[in-house]
């Protein structure tokens, strides 16, 4: 999915997150309505890449409006 596609996807109403690690750090961005154009961190830190990820798993479970880059 490129930049375009992610922001038509926002102004539907859905909110993108990717998996990342920055400095080390595993970390979740997100894109959303509010800010369609740039990747925003989620303020939760995460001890381990497996954490995170079940962190991921738990949102996409939770809400329908949550969807992978």
């Amino acid at each position: 999915m490129n930049a375009r596609d992610q922001e038509k996807v926002c102004h539907e109403g859905f909110t993108i997150l990717r998996a990342d690690e920055r400095n080390g750090k595993h970390i979740i961005k997100f894109k959303d309505i509010n800010k369609p154009d740039s990747w925003r961190k989620m303020k939760k830190e995460f001890k381990s890449k497996a954490e995170r990820d079940r962190y991921m798993k738990e949102l996409f479970e939770e809400n329908f409006w949550y969807i992978e880059d």
